[in-house]
C-alpha cells in the first residue's frame, strides 16, 4: 500500500490527513450499563440520505433559477425530479441514536440496546461518500436521485464525543 511504501522510505504518510477515530456508545435500557468502543484509523464516512428525503419527490428549483433546466429535463424524461438535501442532515441521520433488541449479560433479560456514534478525533480532510441506495418496494435496490448540498466549511462539533460521566455503570469486560 502507499502507507507501507512511504513509511519504508522514511517519508511522511500521506493518508494521515484523512484518518480519524469514532467512538460507539452502547447502553442497555434495562440495567443502564454502558460500553464504549473506539475505532481508530477510519478514513471515510459513508452517510445515508435521510429517510424523509429518500421517499420525497419535490422539484429541484423553480423556473428561472440556475437548476430549472435540470428539473425540467428530468420531468420531461418521465422521472421524478431530484430531491435536495443538506449534508448536515445526512450527518445527523448517520449519528442519530439507534435502538435494537439485545440480550444483556448483566441483567439477564432480552431488552433494548441504544447505540450512538461520535467522533473521537477529527481529520484534516474528511472524505464523505453519500449512500444513495435504498431498498424500495418489493425489496428492490433503488438509487436515489438526490442532490446533496455541502458547505465549504463544516461544523462537526455537535457530532464530537464528550467526556464520559463518572457515575456510569460499565459493562464488565468479557
Amino acid at each position: 500500500t502507499m502507507q507501507q511504501r512511504e513509511h519504508a522510505a522514511g517519508g511522511a504518510d500521506p493518508t494521515t490527513s484523512f484518518q480519524f477515530a469514532l467512538e460507539q456508545r452502547l447502553q442497555c435500557q434495562q440495567c443502564r450499563h454502558v460500553r464504549y468502543a473506539a475505532e481508530r484509523g477510519v478514513s471515510s464516512l459513508a452517510v445515508p440520505v435521510p429517510a424523509p428525503y429518500a421517499t420525497a419527490r419535490k422539484p429541484v428549483a423553480a423556473a428561472g433559477s440556475e437548476n430549472a433546466d435540470l428539473a425540467s429535463s428530468t420531468a420531461e424524461a418521465g422521472r421524478p425530479a431530484p430531491v435536495e438535501v443538506d449534508l448536515q442532515d445526512c450527518l445527523a441521520a448517520l449519528f442519530r441514536e439507534d435502538a435494537r433488541s439485545f440480550a444483556c449479560s448483566v441483567c439477564k433479560t432480552n431488552t433494548v440496546l441504544k447505540s450512538t456514534s461520535k467522533f473521537l478525533s477529527l481529520p484534516t480532510v474528511l472524505f464523505i461518500p453519500v449512500n444513495r441506495f435504498v431498498i424500495g418496494p418489493n425489496y428492490v435496490i433503488e438509487k436515489l436521485d438526490a442532490q446533496v448540498h455541502a458547505p465549504l466549511e463544516l461544523d462537526l462539533e455537535s457530532f464530537r464525543a464528550g467526556p464520559h460521566p463518572e457515575d456510569e455503570l460499565l459493562f464488565p469486560e468479557d
